[in-house]
């Protein structure tokens, strides 16, 4: 008789759909293989459970000391918490007890967000001649050379130049992040033409491997308004005081959204829920992808029962972040594309959505390497604008259904955090929230003028 394998079954139940099931028997039974962990670890990750990921992480690294994959949700988990230095030094003793030198560009990425500038160069000076086609690490080479321009500057460039050239074109994210960095440190060199020039190459193979349809944004922002409004949402809320108060922080990755989501938690009672992807993930299991036509009808064919189980299980996953705080805030800028599900879900619920002026923004989505299967339309200055004018018609959409509930921040974040939550109190420096690629540098203010030129934005 064949032995019957658990840490099959529960990827089979993860392979079915069947998360929570697998969860639980993983939870019952402690499938002590790599295979269990790394069938937990990838689902606990794509759901955004980053606290009982770490946990996970670095129990199943304590005891199989050498499996790198599991080290790596370890490390990638501690960044994601804001300890940089805790990453480093995760990734370092792997690497020196195991002999496997597979997480040195993430131990220079550690470094980097440590502020250990040095280090992390030396890191990257010993691994990147024996890896030179490393996407990761290229990006962190660019930002770190922004930081501090040293006289090889220039040869390293040409260096990436080159494996920009000789890189396989089934690598296309890889390659197109390479661009970006080469990009990234063209401007470190002052030379701003061949820096738009690099990026709009980057968006150019991203937009290949990954191509939004025109004007999808646009499509689904007005699927939404016309499906989605105030009665619908009246008739759908659940209880109001069955769980803390939520204030949902919005916005693009170029919005100013970390610097509003950190204000936020800068009063420490509240809890601090990060960026929990699973939302979407139920969301798009109940109602299909978000880019399909017929998204905001299929939204509004969501019950209050199906607003109990969303909130249930938004609840049950984060209730390590939230447990005994009488509000929390949750950092996912695409929520506002479902803030009316989330109202309904949340009857006292706030949502601030960070801004700037529109050419700003549209100029700093342009140079910053996002991943196109993300951020589909964030691949060329006309998809980008029409990605933030859909954004601002479904903020005034919002702001007409829910009137003081939700709120436009430009400015001082404290300030409209104050002004918006009632109860809020500073008490500290607020959380952490990962920009996107890696904490991407903000070009300086006579840059950005170039770049605004450049794109024909100036008016």
């Amino acid at each position: 008789m064949q032995q019957i394998n658990p840490a099959k079954i529960i990827t089979s139940l993860i392979a079915r759909e069947r998360e929570d099931e697998a969860l639980q028997m993983f939870d019952a039974l402690g499938i002590d293989t790599p295979e269990g962990y790394m069938s937990v670890l990838n689902l606990l990750g794509e759901r955004g459970d980053d606290l009982r990921l770490l946990k996970l992480a670095r129990r199943g690294a304590a005891q199989f000391p050498a499996h790198a994959e599991i080290h790596e949700h370890c490390v990638k988990a501690l960044l994601r918490e804001g300890d940089a230095r805790g990453a480093a030094e995760a990734a370092e003793a792997f690497m020196h007890s195991s002999g496997n030198q597979g997480l040195w560009a993430l131990w220079a990425e550690s470094l980097l967000r440590a502020h250990e500038f040095e280090w992390a160069g030396t890191v990257l000076n010993q691994y990147m001649p024996q890896n030179p086609f490393n996407a990761g690490a290229w990006i962190v080479t660019a930002r770190l050379l922004w930081l501090h321009p040293i006289p090889e500057t220039r040869n390293v460039l040409s260096g990436l130049i080159q494996e920009i050239r000789e890189s396989p074109i089934e690598y296309g994210i890889d390659q197109g992040h390479m661009c970006f960095a080469a990009g990234l440190i063209h401007e470190a060199l002052g030379d701003l033409d061949a820096a738009w020039d690099a990026f709009k190459k980057g968006n150019e193979i991203h937009h290949a491997v990954e191509m939004a349809e025109g004007d999808e944004e646009g499509r689904l922002a007005q699927s939404i308004q016309d499906h989605i409004s105030a009665q619908w949402i009246k008739e759908n809320s659940l209880e109001i005081g069955r769980s803390p108060r939520p204030v949902f922080i919005l916005g693009s990755p170029a919005s100013g959204l970390a610097e509003l989501y950190t204000a936020a938690t800068a009063d420490q009672s509240m809890g601090r829920v990060g960026e929990p992807r699973m939302f979407e993930r139920d969301l798009h299991r109940l109602c299909g992808p978000s880019h399909e036509e017929g998204y905001g009808e299929a939204l509004s064919r969501l019950t209050r029962d199906d607003m109990s189980s969303l909130r249930q299980r938004y609840l049950e996953v984060n209730r390590d972040r939230i447990a005994g705080a009488t509000s929390f805030v949750d950092g996912l800028g695409t929520n506002i594309r479902h803030a009316g599900v989330l109202k309904a879900m949340f009857p006292d619920a706030v949502f601030l959505r960070a801004t700037t002026a529109r050419p700003q923004e549209t100029v700093d989505l342009f140079r910053m390497p996002l991943d196109p299967r993300a951020h589909r339309s964030a691949s060329d200055l006309e998809a980008i604008q029409g990605y933030l004018a859909a954004h601002d018609a479904l903020s005034a959409h919002w702001s007409n259904v829910m009137g003081g509930d939700f709120a436009v921040v430009e400015g001082p974040k404290r300030k409209a955090v104050e002004a918006h939550v009632s109860g809020w109190r500073a008490a500290g420096q607020g959380g952490t929230l990962s920009s996107a690629a890696f904490d991407w540098p903000a070009p300086r203010g006579s840059v950005r003028k170039r770049y605004l030129e450049l794109a024909g934005l100036n008016a």
